[in-house]
């Protein structure tokens, strides 16, 4: 079930799981020096969020289409066009170009250069039938083959990033969350 929290809602759910959170409501444990302790779980949960929605499982996340504010793909050569992704996008599972007869999921950057070099040869280039798209070495950037004839994206299914205030999420990607922070403070 997909959830949105605000910060302090993450918060609270971390400290409650995590047993930082007293559980007795007859008293109140107040301290006044010290470690600011919510700033440093606050700066774990954001970054172990931000590792979810780079590597974590597409299952734990929200993937919705990103197609109306991906644009356009640029031509690059041989065939092949440069897609920057939308500054909200953390991720890209998949892309479609108006003409292509179905989407092409999008590889790491390792795969980038196959990608290249296969564009280059006319028994192994992709086609609208079989299209390729692999991401840049600058993870801001995919590069999809064929771009030839229209460059309009039809489909752009991947993850938004909410900012730094915001996780929205797959409510079993708290506990991919959780378990990782668990190494991060030794419980």
């Amino acid at each position: 079930m997909k959830i949105t929290l605000s910060k302090n809602e993450m918060l609270g759910r971390f400290r409650l799981a995590g047993g930082f959170e007293h559980l007795r409501s007859d008293c109140t444990i107040e301290a006044t020096a010290g470690v600011a302790l919510d700033a440093l779980l606050a700066e774990q949960l954001r970054r172990r969020y931000t590792e979810l929605l780079s590597e974590g499982p597409r299952e734990l996340l929200v993937v919705e289409d990103m197609s109306a504010t991906a644009g356009e793909a640029s031509y690059h050569s041989g065939g092949t066009g440069v897609v920057r992704l939308p500054a909200d996008c953390a991720r890209l599972f998949e892309i479609s170009l108006e003409g292509w007869e179905r989407p092409a999921a999008v590889a790491p950057a390792e795969a980038l250069e196959a990608l290249l070099m296969r564009g280059d040869n006319a028994y192994t280039a992709p086609t609208a039938e079989r299209p390729s798209a692999a991401m840049g070495a600058d993870g801001r950037t995919v590069y999809v083959h064929p771009a030839s004839g229209s460059r309009k994206i039809t489909l752009a299914r991947g993850v938004r990033d909410p900012g730094p205030d915001k996780y929205t999420l797959e409510e079993a990607g708290l506990s991919w969350i959780f378990e990782r922070m668990k190494t991060d403070f030794m419980l």
